[in-house]
């Protein structure tokens, strides 16, 4: 049986509680608890003469660590510990901090905010930079009422170029993560008479909508020379099949083998087949 004993003298800003057995003996295994010194309250005491003020007074903090020495290897693990507000220790009560958990959001949000303003606002600059140079480069960026960009497309002169000679199929794809703004990347792609990949143009979305894929698509055909591509190959989602079929209307549109393979392959009982149905769908020369 235990029992928390006595309470070690404070020791900056910190106090440890050791732990008694039922003989009145320090437990020698290393049981401990860390505690803040403002731990408890402090007693109403009846002195009437005067006495200097602690700068550190007991306001019942919670903040704890405790910690066991374990026998076998002699280590310290921990058993328990219990955080606190900083903010809320230091001015004693949460109604005494002056703000909530709601306007740090807000505050994060508006520097977040201005710093996406200014970014959108150096990209501008570089684009109109680069089409100083090459009246080929083109660009095309949404601003709201607000000032905040919206969606962007943009390629150059070797991108236009690829595409008249290497335009009869686009691979329509998107990407994540790849940005802090937590828009979507939209990269238009294509194969050489290499079987290299070149890239048509790129985009920034603000959503993966119908709507924001409409207006990649008319961009793209008001950039490229000549004639929309015979064929576009895209994964399988609605947003992007309603696009396709409003705006690209004598365009094939087909599905990417590798994600109807990806999802093929997480289907039940479908493991045993995979190797038979890759040689199918790859090593084939026959309809049949």
């Amino acid at each position: 049986m235990e029992c928390e004993g006595q309470v070690t003298p404070e020791v900056s800003g910190i106090r440890h509680s050791v732990f008694y057995n039922e003989n009145g003996h320090i437990d020698r295994r290393g049981n401990k608890e860390y505690v803040c010194c403002k731990q408890g309250y402090s007693l109403t005491s009846t002195v009437s003469r005067k006495r200097r003020r602690r700068g550190c007074t007991r306001t019942g903090c919670k903040a704890k660590l405790a910690i066991l020495k374990v026998k076998e290897n002699n280590k310290y693990i921990v058993i328990g510990f219990n955080e606190v507000s900083l903010l809320v220790v230091q001015v004693e009560r949460l109604e005494n901090v002056g703000f909530v958990k709601r306007d740090v959001y807000n505050y994060l949000r508006d520097v977040r905010g201005e710093v996406i303003r200014h970014d959108a606002e150096l990209l501008k600059e570089h684009f109109l930079a680069k089409q100083e140079k090459n009246e080929s480069f083109y660009f095309k960026m949404e601003v709201d009422l607000e000032g905040r960009m919206g969606n962007v497309f943009w390629l150059d002169a070797r991108s236009r170029r690829a595409y008249w000679f290497f335009g009869d199929v686009v691979v329509f794809d998107t990407m994540f993560n790849t940005n802090p703004y937590g828009m979507v990347f939209v990269p238009l792609l294509g194969f050489n008479n290499h079987r290299q990949t070149v890239l048509f143009g790129c985009a920034f979305l603000t959503s993966e909508t119908t709507d924001s894929f409409v207006w990649l698509l008319e961009e793209f055909k008001k950039a490229m020379p000549g004639e929309p591509p015979k064929m576009i190959i895209t994964d399988q989602d609605v947003a992007k099949s309603k696009a396709i079929a409003i705006t690209l209307l004598t365009t094939f549109h087909r599905y990417c083998i590798w994600h109807i393979l990806n999802k093929i392959t997480e289907k039940p009982g479908i493991g045993e087949c995979v190797s038979k149905m890759c040689k199918c769908i790859w090593g084939m020369d026959t309809k049949e």
